[in-house]
């Protein structure tokens, strides 16, 4: 990294770091602070020195000293995770990111078409994750790092160095203990909420920019091709660790499975229950009429055992909202959209703001289409002036929600032997 990066990443951890020591004065009290300050000199001049300082710590204090540096070192890497990516946001933009120089030594070697379309066509990358229960985070400690990455990129204004102060403050409010040990699942959780950070514009960047590369030696990247895809060690590694059972493989693999709430959580892929057997064996014509009556009921089936074998809502009206995949499919759109306006509040009230929130919500809504929740959308953001007088920005978004397969009707028709099947 040039010096000069060098120099705003320390300038930018000084300040995370300011702004923490004022939380911790303000929070905690001015003795804390300079606590955390003599540990911090003595253990970097004189580790002797240090230790006999640590050993005076009483209990209480040590606490909120392991908390202090824990909050700062937190902090740190966020610094360091925003100026790597706008280093390679740098080197995107000046044609010298890793696709491009890969591109660039592919035209040097004379690589013919065809060799590059045959090593595209098998290409397949596959990060994997894996973890220890130790490092699951909690998801409220990364909900508010990621805020705070996000104000460290911003515009260093006034407004946002108290936002930051803010958001900081908040970040050292929040316990960073769970209240129980953590198992396999909360690994599993802590990967999925990875895992939806990506895919809301990291893939899809990156699979753009490697399609426009490919488009330079005349190859076209097919639209069911998979070079980018995800894995997974996480409750299945079996190590040595004796909390990971085949119980606990098998519900993380289902949870892997529901991980998109707009898949009816029914069925055989999502909808086994985990019983020895139903208490009650219904029929066909049980079932039917228990879904009529807008009652999810179970099946029994020998290979998978309990099933839940509906998707309904109590809603009387019938739509597409008496559906519980549609319903959960709005939630997390509205999380997700929520999550991403909230940020243009306050600001100018303009075209600009406009644009913003247009870009900043239909990746959301193109993501989720491309995971199969959506047929197809539109986002449109009104410029009433009317609604500008009250302070306000009017967007409608239109939906056409990917519902779920709930019957198949299929009919046998005998024809004659010498009948034609072309004309069918």
């Amino acid at each position: 990294m040039p010096s000069s990066d060098g120099a705003e990443l320390r300038a930018d951890v000084r300040r995370l770091g300011d702004l923490l020591g004022e939380t911790i004065a303000r929070q905690e009290g001015q003795s804390l602070l300079d606590l955390v300050e003599q540990v911090r000199q003595a253990v970097r001049e004189d580790s002797p020195a240090g230790a006999n300082l640590l050993a005076k710590v009483n209990v209480d204090d040590s606490i909120r000293l392991v908390r202090a540096f824990n909050a700062y070192f937190h902090l740190a890497n966020v610094a360091e995770q925003v100026h790597r990516a706008r280093t390679l946001a740098q080197e995107r933009g000046s044609g010298e990111s890793w696709l491009q120089r890969a591109s660039h030594r592919i035209a040097d070697q004379k690589i013919s078409r065809d060799e590059l379309a045959r090593a595209v066509a098998s290409l397949s990358v596959r990060p994997v994750f894996t973890a220890h229960p130790t490092e699951a985070a909690r998801r409220s400690i990364l909900s508010k790092l990621a805020t705070i990455a996000v104000l460290l990129d911003a515009k260093n204004a006034p407004e946002n160095n108290r936002r930051l102060a803010e958001a900081i403050e908040l970040l050292w409010q929040t316990d960073e203990l769970r209240l129980e040990r953590p198992e396999p699942i909360d690994e599993a959780m802590n990967a999925l909420y990875y895992l939806d950070d990506l895919s809301r514009s990291t893939v899809s960047q990156v699979l753009e920019d490697f399609a426009f590369e490919l488009n330079k030696f005349g190859i076209t990247l097919d639209a069911t091709a998979r070079p980018l895809s995800f894995g997974s060690w996480i409750g299945g590694d079996r190590d040595g660790n004796p909390h990971v059972t085949a119980e606990v493989t098998k519900n993380l693999a289902l949870t892997d499975n529901v991980a998109f709430p707009w898949f009816a959580a029914a069925g055989y892929t999502r909808g086994i229950v985990s019983s020895i057997k139903a208490r009650k064996k219904l029929t066909q014509e049980d079932r039917d009429v228990l879904y009529k009556g807008r009652i999810n009921p179970i099946a029994t089936f020998s290979d998978v055992g309990t099933v839940i074998w509906g998707n309904k809502t109590l809603q009387i009206k019938e739509s597409a909202l008496d559906r519980i995949n549609v319903r959960r499919l709005l939630l997390q759109a509205r999380k997700l959209i929520s999550a991403v306006s909230v940020r243009l509040l306050f600001e100018q009230n303009d075209d600009k703001v406009r644009q913003d929130f247009l870009n900043a919500v239909n990746p959301i809504l193109d993501g989720i289409r491309r995971d199969r929740g959506l047929y197809d959308f539109r986002v449109t953001v009104s410029s009433d002036t009317a609604d500008l007088d009250r302070n306000q920005m009017t967007g409608k978004i239109y939906i056409k929600p990917t519902k779920s397969l709930e019957f198949i009707d299929i009919t046998f028709y005998i024809t004659p032997t010498g009948a034609s099947f072309e004309n069918i």
